[in-house]
Protein backbone atom coordinates (compact mmCIF):
# COMPACT_ATOMS: atom_id res chain seq x y z
CA UNK A 1 0.00 0.00 0.00
CA UNK A 2 2.60 2.11 0.96
CA UNK A 3 4.28 1.67 -2.41
CA UNK A 4 1.11 2.45 -4.11
CA UNK A 5 0.95 5.41 -2.49
CA UNK A 6 4.77 6.62 -2.88
CA UNK A 7 4.37 5.53 -6.78
CA UNK A 8 1.12 7.79 -7.24
CA UNK A 9 2.99 10.76 -5.80
CA UNK A 10 5.62 10.38 -7.81
CA UNK A 11 3.12 10.25 -10.41
CA UNK A 12 1.46 13.22 -9.89
CA UNK A 13 5.00 15.19 -9.36
CA UNK A 14 6.26 14.63 -12.82
CA UNK A 15 3.02 15.17 -14.40
CA UNK A 16 3.22 19.24 -13.01
CA UNK A 17 6.57 19.48 -13.42
CA UNK A 18 6.86 22.16 -16.83
CA UNK A 19 3.20 22.85 -16.58
CA UNK A 20 1.84 26.53 -15.29
CA UNK A 21 -0.15 27.20 -12.55
CA UNK A 22 -3.76 26.21 -12.13
CA UNK A 23 -6.11 29.05 -11.76
CA UNK A 24 -7.93 28.63 -8.57
CA UNK A 25 -9.41 31.59 -6.31
CA UNK A 26 -7.77 32.07 -2.95
CA UNK A 27 -7.38 35.30 -0.38
CA UNK A 28 -4.16 36.29 1.45
CA UNK A 29 -4.34 36.96 4.75
CA UNK A 30 -5.04 40.51 4.52
CA UNK A 31 -8.61 39.74 2.93
CA UNK A 32 -7.56 40.52 -0.56
CA UNK A 33 -8.39 37.91 -3.64
CA UNK A 34 -5.54 36.30 -5.70
CA UNK A 35 -6.09 34.13 -8.62
CA UNK A 36 -3.15 31.29 -8.43
CA UNK A 37 -2.73 31.59 -12.59
CA UNK A 38 -1.66 34.87 -12.14
CA UNK A 39 1.34 34.44 -8.89
CA UNK A 40 4.67 35.90 -10.59
CA UNK A 41 7.54 37.64 -9.17
CA UNK A 42 8.57 39.87 -11.96
CA UNK A 43 10.27 37.57 -14.37
CA UNK A 44 12.43 35.87 -11.72
CA UNK A 45 11.91 32.43 -9.88
CA UNK A 46 9.94 32.07 -7.11
CA UNK A 47 9.01 29.12 -4.50
CA UNK A 48 5.56 27.62 -3.40
CA UNK A 49 5.09 25.66 -0.04
CA UNK A 50 2.01 23.78 1.25
CA UNK A 51 2.23 24.07 4.99
CA UNK A 52 -0.54 23.76 7.94
CA UNK A 53 -0.39 25.33 11.64
CA UNK A 54 -0.71 21.75 12.67
CA UNK A 55 2.19 20.07 10.49
CA UNK A 56 5.81 20.18 12.32
CA UNK A 57 7.87 19.60 9.71
CA UNK A 58 6.47 22.42 7.32
CA UNK A 59 7.11 24.49 10.37
CA UNK A 60 10.54 23.75 10.61
CA UNK A 61 11.35 24.16 7.00
CA UNK A 62 9.66 27.20 7.08
CA UNK A 63 11.71 28.48 10.19
CA UNK A 64 14.58 27.50 8.37
CA UNK A 65 14.11 29.45 5.38
CA UNK A 66 13.72 32.49 7.12
CA UNK A 67 16.98 32.23 9.08
CA UNK A 68 18.50 32.74 5.56
CA UNK A 69 15.46 34.56 3.39
CA UNK A 70 16.76 37.52 3.44
CA UNK A 71 19.70 36.56 2.17
CA UNK A 72 18.36 34.61 -0.60
CA UNK A 73 16.30 37.62 -2.02
CA UNK A 74 19.49 39.69 -1.88
CA UNK A 75 21.34 36.84 -4.10
CA UNK A 76 18.53 35.84 -6.34
CA UNK A 77 15.78 37.74 -6.31
CA UNK A 78 13.50 34.53 -5.10
CA UNK A 79 10.15 34.97 -3.81
CA UNK A 80 8.42 32.85 -1.32
CA UNK A 81 4.82 32.34 -1.11
CA UNK A 82 3.28 30.25 1.27
CA UNK A 83 -0.02 28.66 0.99
CA UNK A 84 -1.90 27.50 4.09
CA UNK A 85 -4.50 24.94 3.77
CA UNK A 86 -5.62 25.02 7.36
CA UNK A 87 -9.49 24.16 7.07
CA UNK A 88 -11.75 27.60 7.88
CA UNK A 89 -11.97 27.44 11.60
CA UNK A 90 -8.23 26.76 11.89
CA UNK A 91 -7.15 29.55 9.44
CA UNK A 92 -8.00 31.97 11.44
CA UNK A 93 -4.70 31.40 13.40
CA UNK A 94 -2.27 31.43 10.45
CA UNK A 95 -2.11 35.29 10.54
CA UNK A 96 -1.17 35.10 13.82
CA UNK A 97 1.22 32.81 13.63
CA UNK A 98 2.77 34.86 10.51
CA UNK A 99 3.23 37.54 12.42
CA UNK A 100 4.83 35.80 15.47
CA UNK A 101 7.08 34.07 13.81
CA UNK A 102 8.12 37.27 11.84
CA UNK A 103 8.07 35.69 8.48
CA UNK A 104 8.33 38.20 5.41
CA UNK A 105 6.88 35.80 3.13
CA UNK A 106 3.46 36.31 1.02
CA UNK A 107 0.57 33.86 2.37
CA UNK A 108 -2.15 32.50 0.75
CA UNK A 109 -5.01 30.66 2.46
CA UNK A 110 -6.69 27.39 0.76
CA UNK A 111 -9.12 26.08 3.64
CA UNK A 112 -10.87 23.75 1.02
CA UNK A 113 -7.98 22.62 -0.63
CA UNK A 114 -9.04 24.05 -3.80
CA UNK A 115 -5.46 24.77 -5.16
CA UNK A 116 -3.89 21.54 -2.91
CA UNK A 117 -5.73 19.07 -5.06
CA UNK A 118 -4.87 21.44 -8.35
CA UNK A 119 -1.33 20.71 -7.94
CA UNK A 120 -1.63 17.64 -6.86
CA UNK A 121 -0.30 17.66 -2.99
CA UNK A 122 -1.22 14.56 -0.69
CA UNK A 123 1.52 15.10 1.66
CA UNK A 124 2.73 18.12 3.11
CA UNK A 125 5.32 20.16 3.32
CA UNK A 126 5.15 20.04 -0.55
CA UNK A 127 7.19 22.47 -2.29
CA UNK A 128 7.47 23.74 -6.04
CA UNK A 129 10.37 25.84 -7.75
CA UNK A 130 8.75 28.18 -10.60
CA UNK A 131 10.48 30.06 -13.05
CA UNK A 132 10.55 33.61 -14.36
CA UNK A 133 8.01 32.17 -17.18
CA UNK A 134 5.48 30.38 -14.89
CA UNK A 135 6.66 27.03 -15.47
CA UNK A 136 6.71 24.46 -12.48
CA UNK A 137 10.58 23.76 -12.88
CA UNK A 138 10.91 21.51 -9.20
CA UNK A 139 8.97 19.88 -6.84
CA UNK A 140 8.90 18.10 -3.58
CA UNK A 141 7.38 16.35 -0.45
CA UNK A 142 8.63 15.93 3.22
CA UNK A 143 11.29 18.17 4.89
CA UNK A 144 14.75 16.77 6.70
CA UNK A 145 16.86 19.37 7.71
CA UNK A 146 19.00 21.62 5.40
CA UNK A 147 16.58 20.21 2.95
CA UNK A 148 15.65 23.66 1.90
CA UNK A 149 19.34 24.33 0.28
CA UNK A 150 17.55 22.41 -2.84
CA UNK A 151 15.06 24.52 -3.42
CA UNK A 152 17.42 27.62 -3.73
CA UNK A 153 20.08 25.70 -5.38
CA UNK A 154 16.97 25.02 -7.90
CA UNK A 155 16.47 28.88 -8.08
CA UNK A 156 20.05 29.33 -8.62
CA UNK A 157 20.17 26.73 -11.57
CA UNK A 158 17.66 28.48 -13.25
CA UNK A 159 19.31 32.00 -13.10
CA UNK A 160 22.53 30.47 -14.32
CA UNK A 161 20.24 29.28 -17.16
CA UNK A 162 19.18 32.18 -17.70
CA UNK A 163 22.37 34.10 -18.03
CA UNK A 164 23.66 31.23 -20.69
CA UNK A 165 20.82 31.96 -22.84
CA UNK A 166 21.40 35.82 -22.85
CA UNK A 167 25.15 34.79 -23.10
CA UNK A 168 24.72 32.53 -26.78
CA UNK A 169 21.75 34.84 -28.08
CA UNK A 170 24.69 38.06 -27.77
CA UNK A 171 27.28 36.18 -29.28
CA UNK A 172 25.00 34.85 -32.14
CA UNK A 173 24.09 38.95 -32.22
CA UNK A 174 27.44 39.64 -32.27
CA UNK A 175 28.23 37.15 -35.00
CA UNK A 176 25.75 37.97 -37.58
CA UNK A 177 25.82 42.34 -37.00
CA UNK A 178 29.14 42.22 -39.28
CA UNK A 179 27.61 39.71 -41.62
CA UNK A 180 24.59 41.39 -42.41
CA UNK A 181 26.41 44.85 -42.26
CA UNK A 182 28.10 43.75 -45.25
CA UNK A 183 25.30 42.66 -47.26
CA UNK A 184 24.39 45.96 -46.64
CA UNK A 185 26.75 47.06 -47.75
CA UNK A 186 26.91 45.04 -50.80
CA UNK A 187 23.70 44.96 -51.75
CA UNK A 188 22.47 48.90 -51.39
CA UNK A 189 24.74 50.00 -53.59
CA UNK A 190 23.81 47.62 -56.01
CA UNK A 191 20.59 47.95 -56.03
CA UNK A 192 21.07 51.76 -56.36
CA UNK A 193 23.21 50.61 -59.59
CA UNK A 194 20.22 48.78 -60.70
CA UNK A 195 17.49 51.45 -59.91
CA UNK A 196 20.08 53.77 -61.89
CA UNK A 197 19.87 51.53 -64.59
CA UNK A 198 15.94 51.03 -64.85
CA UNK A 199 14.83 54.32 -65.00
CA UNK A 200 15.92 55.70 -67.91
CA UNK A 201 14.98 52.14 -69.63
CA UNK A 202 11.48 52.48 -67.89
CA UNK A 203 10.87 56.08 -69.47
CA UNK A 204 12.23 54.72 -72.84
CA UNK A 205 9.60 51.75 -72.08
CA UNK A 206 6.72 54.66 -71.62
CA UNK A 207 7.93 56.53 -74.50
CA UNK A 208 7.42 53.82 -76.92
CA UNK A 209 4.35 52.04 -75.23
CA UNK A 210 2.04 54.77 -74.50
CA UNK A 211 1.99 56.01 -78.14
CA UNK A 212 1.92 52.45 -79.35
CA UNK A 213 -1.26 51.93 -77.28
CA UNK A 214 -2.85 55.58 -78.57
CA UNK A 215 -2.19 54.41 -81.92
CA UNK A 216 -3.76 51.04 -81.33
CA UNK A 217 -6.95 52.46 -79.91
CA UNK A 218 -7.33 55.00 -82.67
CA UNK A 219 -7.06 52.32 -85.39
CA UNK A 220 -8.32 49.49 -83.55
CA UNK A 221 -10.79 49.80 -80.97
CA UNK A 222 -12.06 53.63 -81.31
CA UNK A 223 -13.66 52.44 -84.79
CA UNK A 224 -15.65 49.63 -83.17
CA UNK A 225 -16.82 51.63 -80.51
CA UNK A 226 -18.26 54.62 -82.90
CA UNK A 227 -19.55 52.16 -85.09
CA UNK A 228 -21.62 50.47 -81.75
CA UNK A 229 -22.60 53.82 -80.35
CA UNK A 230 -23.95 54.34 -84.44
CA UNK A 231 -26.15 51.07 -84.71
CA UNK A 232 -27.30 51.46 -81.21
CA UNK A 233 -28.45 55.04 -81.85
CA UNK A 234 -30.30 53.47 -85.32
CA UNK A 235 -32.04 51.05 -83.16
CA UNK A 236 -33.10 53.84 -81.01
CA UNK A 237 -34.33 55.72 -83.71
CA UNK A 238 -36.80 52.86 -85.22
CA UNK A 239 -37.81 52.40 -82.30
CA UNK A 240 -39.27 55.86 -81.80
CA UNK A 241 -40.71 55.87 -85.53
Amino acid sequence: MKKIIFLSICLMASTMLSAQLPSVTLKNINGKTIDTKNLNNNGKPFIISFFATWCKPCLRELEAINEVYADWVDQTGVLLIAISIDDTQNSLKVAPEVKAKGWEYTVLLDPNGDFKRAMGVNLIPACFVVDGNGKIVHSRTGYKNGEEESLINEVRKIIEQGKKKKTTAQKTTDAVAPIADRVAQTVIPAAEQVTAAVVPFAGKVVEVVVPAATTAYEKGVKPVVKAVAKKVKEIEEQEKN
